[in-house]
């Protein structure tokens, strides 16, 4: 990038300029510490979202209870219907077997 080779540079007259001009490998450089979050922020975070993840799997159970209460109707309606259905089978077979007729 300078054009000049790194011998160059490792030279003791070229160090103590740079050291002097503070430029390179000699340039102060300050280091930024990340900023920690409180234990208690961070445990507030932690708490709002473990409650916003409890609020949406209660409605999905809420959801789920609604849609196993419909079943349940729907299985007892087809329940009935089916006992009606096995019943009339049932006349109709004995009533062909009075008369003769065989099913």
């Amino acid at each position: 990038m300078t054009g000049y080779s790194a011998s160059t540079f490792s030279k003791q007259h070229v160090k103590a300029l740079l050291k002097l001009n503070k430029v390179c490998q000699y340039k102060k450089t300050i280091k930024v510490k990340p900023v920690k979050e409180e234990p208690s922020i961070r445990f507030e975070k932690s708490l709002e979202k473990a409650n916003s993840e409890i609020s949406r799997l209660k409605a999905v159970i809420v959801a789920k209870e609604i849609k196993i209460n419909e079943l349940e109707t729907s299985q007892k309606e087809l329940q009935e219907k089916y006992e009606i259905l096995l019943g009339q089978l049932h006349q109709i077979t004995k009533k062909a077997h009075l008369k003769g007729v065989e099913l």
